[in-house]
């Protein structure tokens, strides 16, 4: 994705969030989009962004994430930006199309009652804070490594439900994610398990625990 591009969301977002809420826009994987898929839709008015949906691939499923200008909503805009990506969602046979919206976004929750989904569940943001932490022997953090690849595959099969096609594919894919870094979980030196950490705008936040 460009950097005009970038920029042109970043300021959309901003003006929707003065609503009293977050979006999740996955920023870590929309600086690091490789263009193979078409996963970002734009509506523009002139040359101000005033509508985006962002699909981010999570193996088996799709997550979309989504915004309008307030001063564009009930034009049809984010209806027309949803079917272009529930087309390409469709396209790619994803088994589970998820669509986020904060709790607190009135138009939001809205916009989904109009919808033929349901609920599926609620995620929450917690922010840590300083404390001693217990001694647990032997358990170890470290980097992931190429040949770690096959025990990430598995955790997410085991996991996450991933086939073992689609574990491979998200492997790839997360290895050129420039701000998110895998680190693996060792107990008694033997790889147990994993979590993904991305870096960025002096926040930390975890991922695939």
């Amino acid at each position: 994705m460009k950097g005009e591009q970038l920029e042109d969301i970043r300021i959309l977002q901003q003006e929707c969030e003065r609503e009293g809420f977050t979006l999740k826009l996955n920023w870590e994987t929309l600086r690091s989009r490789n263009g193979v898929h078409k996963n970002d839709f734009f509506h523009y008015d002139g040359l101000k962004l005033v509508g985006f949906i962002g699909l981010y691939d999570f193996g088996n499923k799709a997550e979309m994430c989504g915004m309008v200008h307030p001063d564009y909503r009930r034009k049809g805009i984010f209806t027309k930006l949803l079917e272009e990506a529930i087309g390409s969602a469709v396209e790619r046979n994803y088994k589970l199309i998820l669509l986020n919206s904060p709790a607190q976004s009135h138009s939001g929750t809205g916009f989904l009652k109009q919808l033929p989904c349901e609920f599926a569940f609620s995620e929450f943001q917690m922010k840590w804070s300083e404390m001693e932490l217990d001694d647990y022997g032997d358990v170890v953090v470290r980097p992931s490594r190429r040949d770690d690849e096959e025990t990430e595959i598995q955790l997410d099969i085991q996991c996450f439900q991933f086939t073992k096609q689609e574990a491979m594919d998200y492997y790839q894919r997360i290895l050129y994610e420039d701000t998110l870094k895998t680190m693996m979980i060792e107990k008694d030196s033997r790889a147990v398990g994993k979590i993904r950490v991305d870096h960025s705008d002096r926040e930390a936040w975890i991922y695939g625990f």
